[in-house]
């Protein structure tokens, strides 16, 4: 797509000029004065403006200054034309914004080259923008699956809590419900021991029966 430069004299045949030697490289705007400058500047958005000095009504310092104070054009570079190679208009273009100046009579090569310059300037700076912009949403998605990462471990943890919780309470509910019991099998067990059935075998199965009611005591202990 080729770039879109605005040419800005108030002299029809500079305006020729300039339009021969770029008309078959880029797409191009035309205004004779300050006012409609601005005007064409504000609708189209051009990528470069090519800004005469010495017109009627606004000068070529004034309507770049009013550019640059606009946001919808602030950023559009403009280099100056003047048939003046005087040094303080070099440091008044400057001053007013504009990035190059080019005295007339303009030479072809020298504004083709001042022109693709610009325009690669603009391109890379734009890149460059663009890269920044990249790099920071790549940032702020790591940010974000990092947070979400976070948040999903602290979930888990939350979740291996509550396990262990609920374990540490079944162990404690399975330790004081079936403790009773063993204790009551103990009990009668020694309780048998000690009135000395006539039954022989009775003792010898009643001792068994203690013996494993106390290890089921020490295993509920150790839960």
């Amino acid at each position: 797509m080729n770039k879109t430069i605005l040419i800005v004299d108030d002299r029809p045949d500079n305006l020729r000029l300039v339009t021969t030697i770029l008309k078959p490289s880029y797409d191009l705007l035309l205004a004779n004065n300050g006012e409609r400058a601005i005007h064409v500047a504000r609708e189209r958005k051009p990528d470069l403006i090519l800004l005469d000095i010495m017109m009627p009504g606004m000068s070529g310092f004034d309507v770049c200054k009013a550019l640059k104070r606009d946001e919808l054009t602030e950023e559009i570079p403009v280099i100056f034309l003047t048939a003046k190679n005087d040094g303080s208009d070099f440091e008044h273009a400057y001053d007013a914004g504009g990035v190059d100046y080019i005295t007339k009579p303009v030479n072809a090569k020298e504004l083709l080259m001042r022109v693709r310059t610009h325009l690669l300037i603009i391109e890379q700076r734009g890149a460059l923008l663009k890269l920044n912009k990249d790099a920071t949403e790549t940032n702020d998605n790591l940010e974000l699956e990092v947070k979400k990462r976070t948040n999903e471990l602290y979930g888990v943890l939350e979740k291996l809590e509550k396990q262990n919780a609920d374990l540490a309470r079944f162990s404690h509910i399975i330790s004081h419900n079936l403790r009773g019991p063993v204790a009551s099998v103990i009990g009668l067990a020694g309780l048998f021991n000690r009135q000395q059935l006539s039954d022989p075998g009775n003792g010898e199965i009643i001792e068994r029966l203690n013996e494993t009611a106390q290890r089921i005591d020490q295993i509920l202990k150790d839960v």
